[in-house]
């Protein structure tokens, strides 16, 4: 077992790398890039292991430089365990036969420059959206590699889109998120899009809590397809005339931006003391992504 530490844990001199005691089939690179050899007797084969602490962006640049680098023999198979993101072209150079490479959060696949394979292979368990990845397993032979991906995480964090047009009831999206979402352990990013076909009976919030009280964590976010015309029969009154005559007035001006024009318009009529809806139930912060302000 090899061990190559990155900015998160970094082996430091009160670091568990440096205080605890290890078997002795644990190596872990706790200085400047350095070499183990193992030898591996079923085949005679010959493995030289290069790894270091970690070092930040400038420091892997200068660990893997050619007037810092040592020269690999080529009777090994050389593999480098590194924290960090090397430019391709310097690995490449390097002639590794394999690196094995920490610091991006998700399953790079497995590269191949020339003679030399790289991988990122992303966490063992992701820690939040947009982290995947799992354990590489497989062999090394010289020139070459076979090698999978294994998912050994125990929950997992997935980020999901639901068109709700096919659906007529509030009832039907909830049981086609049950049915599809059957691991209530895993976490959940949830966007329903499309066209609502019952708006004047849907609530977003009310499919929050029915949501949350069977998975671990989900978040559910709406950026359905409306107009204003569409909202218009759930709201009368002067005010909603205004509005409405206010964004006519506005469309097609240079200094307007359209998008903008819909979703103001749309969250005016939310608010129409005839309306029963909340705008929150309508809108969501999340569909206002490029109007912070």
């Amino acid at each position: 077992i090899f061990i190559a530490p990155g900015n998160n844990d970094p082996a430091t001199h009160n670091s568990i790398y440096v205080k605890e005691e290890w078997p002795e089939n644990v190596f872990i690179f706790t200085g400047n890039l350095e070499a183990v050899e193992l030898a591996l007797p079923e085949s005679g084969e010959q493995v030289r292991i290069y790894g270091s602490n970690y070092r930040s962006p400038s420091g892997v640049a200068q660990i893997l430089s050619p007037e810092n680098f040592p020269e690999l023999d080529p009777s090994y198979i050389n593999v480098l365990l590194l924290h960090g993101v090397p430019e391709p072209e310097t690995l490449d150079r390097c002639g590794f036969d394999f690196c094995a490479l920490g610091h991006v959060h998700n399953f790079s696949g497995v590269v191949t420059l020339g003679q030399t394979a790289y991988a990122y292979p992303g966490p063992c368990q992701g820690r939040g959206f947009g982290q995947t990845g799992g354990i590489l397993v497989g062999s090394l032979v010289k020139g070459g590699q076979h090698l999978t991906l294994a998912d050994i995480a125990t929950c997992h964090y997935r980020e999901v889109t639901l068109d709700v047009s096919p659906f007529e009831t509030q009832e039907a999206i909830l049981e086609n998120i049950f049915s599809h979402f059957t691991q209530t352990k895993d976490h959940y990013r949830l966007t329903l899009t499309g066209k609502l076909q019952h708006s004047g009976q849907f609530s977003l919030t009310k499919l929050r809590e029915d949501l949350a009280n069977r998975y671990t964590h989900i978040e559910v976010r709406g950026r359905f397809s409306r107009n204003t015309q569409e909202a218009r029969p759930f709201v009368s009154g002067e005010f909603s005339d205004y509005v409405l005559k206010e964004a006519q007035s506005r469309e097609g001006l240079e200094d307007t931006d359209p998008e903008l024009l819909r979703l103001a318009t749309e969250y005016a009529l939310c608010v129409c003391p005839e309306n029963e809806t909340t705008p929150e139930e309508i809108l969501t912060r999340e569909e206002f992504p490029a109007y912070e302000d």
